[in-house]
């Protein structure tokens, strides 16, 4: 298993702990805030752009209405950027990051409104490269107007598989005042 892998796996096992029907007070809790941030970069992550290719997205309006402003507070939350843009509220990214090793790039946009999330993915990495970067549809619907899911790597399917689980499931941020969003 690969670092990026184990790292992953950390974050998603520190996640499914909230889910547990009996805790045991001599638990190792694993912090999953801490486990999400060292599965990412966030710090002159430009480069890595350079050479990705769009590999697919996911719209928050499959999830319900409610879930953009939790959905982001949570990526928020995990992700802590330091710069944020609400230049554009219709149709404009907010803030990105990448995978550790920064293979994988993660753009979090609003589309009309709506939070949305785009994977980015070395062009080899790309199935269909001749449907990648056409952004003209609805995030995470398969159209001839979205791109789809066109992404050959396991690694990759996780990091972005992980992603989207940290935006979409409810999770317990200040255990000492039961905030759960």
């Amino acid at each position: 298993m690969s670092e990026l892998q184990e790292r992953i796996e950390l974050y998603l096992r520190g996640l499914a702990q909230w889910n547990q029907v009996e805790v045991d007070d001599d638990m190792d809790w694993i912090d999953e805030q801490a486990a999400f941030r060292a599965c990412i970069i966030t710090d002159n992550i430009e480069p890595y752009a350079v050479d990705k290719v769009q590999c697919g997205s996911f719209g928050f309006y499959h999830v319900g209405d409610e879930e953009t402003p939790k959905g982001l507070f949570r990526l928020l939350e995990l992700v802590g950027p330091k710069k944020v843009s609400f230049a554009n509220m219709y149709k404009g990214s907010l803030f990105e990051f990448a995978s550790f090793d920064g293979r994988f790039f993660v753009t979090v946009e609003l589309f009309k409104h709506e939070l949305s999330l785009y994977f980015y993915a070395p062009a080899e990495s790309i199935v269909n490269e001749s449907a990648s970067g056409i952004r003209t549809g609805a995030p995470g619907r398969n159209t001839d107007s979205d791109n789809g899911w066109h992404l050959t790597d396991s690694e990759g399917k996780a990091f972005f598989d992980m992603v989207v689980k940290a935006a979409t499931t409810k999770q317990n941020f200040y255990s000492g005042n039961d905030f759960w969003v």
